[in-house]
This record gives structure tokens, sequence and C-alpha cells, in this order.
């Protein structure tokens, strides 16, 4: 898939393939060399917590070494992106993931059940820690629907923060341990986590590597809601080895009908160009009025909508494309 490179685009690519990787590898050991005696884990990590941490220190440590290097390479990403765009031509079998963000707090049954009896394959996506919230776990699974934990993470203004479950971008590892723990066995049906709101959470290194560890020790997914420009979900959680992707479109940033079925025929076209998509929506009365109307449509033109794990175990994983692993 993709575009085929000129000479001169190839001879680019090998320079920053080689070149400039090579450079950064080498500073890095100097760097690490120079501050062999760091202590990486006297910012978060308290007392209480260093004997629960200390199974996945080495591997936090390496994690916490590299971050540093790896925000230098930004610059080089954007290059390598640049050299390697979306493909233009139409592939095969699109695979588009939907979630369904934030129940648990309210229980309209009728709509709650007509999310549930789709007929197509969706995420369920369940705020913690309220009054619904175990109820429409089970509800999921009975409807054989796949379940996500929506976790709440502190957003950068102060708005919503009575969420029981909170996690807060200064969380040491014990603090995170326990919250993970805890929406985990209210939860058992969850095979992986988005986060709800996040902009200020989802910005910190240190955070990430640790819930990367969380979700890595349960073989959990992550899928990034991007709620904030920058964020360093993704990076962390391929370092870890936890399969992930980002949000590509938010369904119904409008509760009009007509926004929300472009929103989704955003969605689809991402996965016509570059073999799959991810869109996030809401429980909301237009949003599965759209889906129910629209979804076979799309896949009576070829479109296969997939739960997030299916998705993610189909599509290979590096730092600087993700695209459909081939079927050969």
């Amino acid at each position: 898939m993709g575009r085929k490179l000129s000479k001169k685009k190839k001879r680019e690519r090998f320079v920053l393939l080689t070149l400039v990787p090579a450079s950064i590898i080498i500073l890095s050991l100097l760097t690490l060399s120079t501050f062999r005696f760091w202590d990486i884990g006297n910012k978060n990590v308290d007392a209480d917590s260093t004997k629960y941490a200390s199974s996945d220190q080495a591997i936090y440590s390496q994690l916490r070494e590299y971050t540093s290097t790896l925000q230098h390479t930004n610059s080089v990403n954007i290059m390598l992106n640049k050299l390697d765009p979306s493909p233009e031509t139409q592939v095969d079998s699109p695979l588009v993931a939907l979630i369904i963000d934030d129940f648990g707090p309210g229980l309209n049954s009728k709509m709650v059940r007509g999310f549930m009896d789709l007929p197509h394959n969706i995420t369920i996506s369940i705020i913690p820690g309220n009054s619904h919230s175990a109820k429409v776990g089970r509800m999921a699974a009975q409807a054989s629907k796949e379940v996500f934990i929506h976790l709440p993470m502190e957003p950068i203004e102060s708005v919503s923060m009575d969420e029981p479950d909170m996690v807060y971008a200064n969380a040491d590892s014990l603090t995170l341990h326990n919250i993970i723990s805890r929406v985990a066995d209210e939860l058992p049906q969850a095979v992986g986590l988005n986060n709800h709101m996040g902009s200020k959470a989802s910005l910190s290194d240190d955070l990430m590597t640790k819930l990367a560890l969380e979700l890595r020790s349960r073989n959990w997914v992550y899928i990034d809601s991007r709620t904030v420009p920058h964020s360093r979900g993704l990076p962390q959680m391929r370092m870890a080895g936890v399969p992930t992707a980002g949000r590509d479109v938010f369904l119904d940033i409008d509760k009009d009908v007509k926004v929300i079925k472009d929103q989704l025929g955003k969605t689809v076209s991402i996965a016509k160009s570059r073999g799959w998509s991810i869109g996030i929506g809401h429980v909301r009365k237009n949003t599965l009025k759209v889906l129910l109307e629209s979804l076979p449509e799309y896949e009576k033109e070829g479109i296969k909508f997939v739960f997030v794990t299916d998705l993610l175990d189909n599509i290979e994983q590096n730092d600087n494309v993700t695209m459909v692993r081939s079927s050969k």
C-alpha cells in the first residue's frame, strides 16, 4: 500500500532511517552513561509504591530513559510521514471499529438496549464507578459486544472532576494500580480501555508509561481518544508492547443527524483510503439512529465493522505508520 517513492525520496528516506537514528542512538548512549546514577523514580513513586513497582523497575527504567530521546525524534517522524503519505488508492475490505462511549452514569433502558441490539460489531465503553456500570457490562457481554473501560483521566480544565476512579497526571504507581484493579473487578468483561477526558493526564510520559505497564500485565489494549494534540499515549503504549491506535473521528461532535452522518462518512472514507479507521460516538438518540440506518448500507459497500481488538490484530504497528497487515 502507498505511493511508489522517487529515487530522491528514497535517498532522503535512507538518510532519515539510517544516519539520523544512528546519531540519536549514539547520543542516547552517551547521555545514559553520563547520568547512570540518576534515580528515575524519585518524582512520582513514593515509598509505599516502590515495593509494588520493583518487579517492573528494569523495564520502567528503560522506558523512562528513552522518553527524552523519543521527544527529540518528533521532527524525524514528521519528515518520515511526509515521505510515506497515506495511500490514495482504494483498499479491499476496509475495517472500521466503532466505540460508543459514556455508558454507566445513567440507564435509559430503551437506548442502551438499542445499542446492544445493533447487529454489528461495536465496542461498548463504560465509565466505571457509576450506578449502572456493572449492569451495562453484563448486558454488553450477553449481547456479544466488546467491552472497554472509559477511564476518567485528568483534563486540563478542572471540570467533571468528581468521577470516583479519576486518574490524575501525578498519580504514583500504587494509586494507579489500585484504580485499574478496582475497575477491572467491576467490569471483568473488559479487554481494553480508552481515555475519558484526559487532556492533561495523557500529556504525561510518566503516567502513560505506568498505565502501559498496567495494561500489558492484563493483556489489554489501548485506544487514545485524542482529546488533546501531542498525546503521549501511543508512543508509550508501543514501547511497552501494548496494542494501540488512536481515534480518527468523533461521530457526534454535534447532535444533528446530518452532522453525525457526515462524520460517519469521514470515518468510512479514511478506512477506504488507509485500510482501517476508528470512530468514537456516544450514547445518544441520534447516534443510534444514524448507526441503525447507515451501517447496513456501508456493509453493502464492503465495509467491515469490527471490534477494536480484531482491528488491532489486523494492522501492523510501528512508530511512524500503521497499516493493514497483508492477507497473503
